[in-house]
């Protein structure tokens, strides 16, 4: 039952930060980072959901764009989190 309580928070936690970037994204429209990060959490929620192979190749296809992305949000949160 813990886990599943985790799992839930771990989820609302995403669409919180998902909910952030849109926000974000209305007043950048063309921000590729923005852009990019949305598609990489839809693209995580896809592979908690379903098996196809089609749809995992797609995505593995990706990895090469959601790399970077993840590297200037750890970044961006150590920066942020330097006065903690």
């Amino acid at each position: 039952m813990a886990l599943k309580k985790r799992l839930e928070d771990f989820e609302k936690a995403v669409k919180r930060l998902k909910d952030a970037y849109q926000e974000t994204l209305k007043h950048k429209e063309d921000d590729y980072y923005t852009l990019n990060l949305l598609e990489m959490i839809d693209d995580r929620n896809i592979t908690s959901h379903t098996y196809h192979e089609e749809v995992a190749e797609k995505i593995f296809n990706n990895l090469h764009i959601y790399l970077p992305l993840v590297e200037k949000v750890k970044e961006e949160i150590k920066e942020r989190t330097k006065s903690i």
